[in-house]
């Protein structure tokens, strides 16, 4: 679809600025978008723009609908749309299912997931079991392999961007959140990027990489080593450098920097398996452009299910902690 200019005078935007009702609001959406989609409700917002759950009215199924202006500083979606492309029929990865641009605003559907892993923390008292743990960080890794092999980095992992399915797909995790993706490698002359210093921080600072902090390029390295930070964040409910005060958001960043630099092994892995650590080690050994061993990574993980007997049966806390619920409920009745 050819691209729509923003129409300053419409009156379609002029009201999405305002603090209409939900009710309103919703309408206008509906018909900004297309006569294809229905907006059921807003799920989210952020920098990004908007999240909606919607009904594609061709298939009458649920999806998850993006919104954001055509004329953002930062815009994304086009950038998530090739992404999707790229990781179109991938495991762990939701497919799109169109992108409109209409009246000044670009809309992105797709499948409709489920919680994130920051919600199932919460819902699980912010801690999860060894065994739950496992289970998601062994995919997480397979998934940002997928990732890397299509030469891509995603640049922002967090539990806020690790989505459990729906249906069928329930128990799989899925990877979301493409806008600060970025190609590491051409993918014809296998020409990798160059290390650049002296970069802003992209990506979340709690779980961005020191290299990130220190104003390097990103690279493989600096995914899995954000991903490691999840995997302590989800065994503990925390991390040591959560709840800093700074007087504003540059001076946040360089102590939350420091604190990761200063800590020591011991002290960031304590009361967790070795193999955590050992994982972390080999990861901070990764030179820029060096293609990370995956398998060995998942070697490690493995050792641990075999260490306690465990059964990779896609059993997480947060069906115990349903079920558990719903027998208290039961018995109130």
């Amino acid at each position: 679809m050819a691209n729509v200019p923003v129409i300053r005078d419409d009156p379609h935007i002029q009201n999405i600025n305002e603090k209409e009702n939900d009710a309103d609001r919703l309408e206008i959406l509906s018909s900004i978008i297309n006569d294809r989609f229905e907006i059921l409700k807003r799920l989210g917002s952020g920098s990004f723009g908007e999240v909606f759950l919607a009904k594609d009215t061709s298939t009458n199924l649920l999806c998850a609908i993006k919104i954001e202006r055509s004329d953002a500083k930062h815009p994304q979606l086009r950038i998530e749309q090739q992404i999707f492309s790229r990781m179109k029929n991938c495991k762990g990865y939701p497919s799109m299912i169109a992108l409109i641009e209409e009246k000044g605003f670009i809309v992105l559907a797709m499948d409709l997931l489920g919680p994130s892993l920051e919600d199932l923390l919460n819902f699980c008292q912010r801690k999860f079991s060894k065994k739950t743990v496992l289970m998601l960080m062994d995919q997480a890794f397979v998934q940002i392999q997928h990732m890397h092999e299509r030469y891509l980095i995603h640049r922002d992992l967090k539990p806020d961007n690790f989505l459990m399915g729906t249906g069928e797909k329930a128990n799989i995790l899925h990877v979301i959140d493409f806008g600060l993706c970025k190609q590491y490698r051409d993918p014809i002359t296998y020409v990798h990027i160059s290390l650049v210093h002296g970069k802003s921080l992209t990506g979340t600072a709690r779980y961005a990489s020191l290299y990130t902090h220190q104003g390097y390029e990103q690279s493989r390295r600096d995914d899995l080593e954000s991903l490691i930070y999840i995997l302590i964040y989800l065994s503990k409910g925390e991390l040591p450098w959560m709840g800093i005060k700074a007087s504003d958001k540059r001076k946040k960043y360089e102590l939350i920097a420091m604190k990761k630099l200063n800590i020591t092994s011991k002290e960031l892995f304590r009361n967790l398996p070795k193999q955590y650590k050992t994982i972390y080690d080999y990861i901070r050994s990764l030179t820029f452009n060096e293609k990370p061993d995956y398998a060995y990574i998942r070697c490690q993980i493995r050792s641990i299910f075999l260490k306690y007997n465990y059964k990779y049966d896609y059993i997480y806390d947060w069906y115990r902690v349903a079920r558990r619920m719903k027998t208290v409920l039961d018995e109130q009745e």
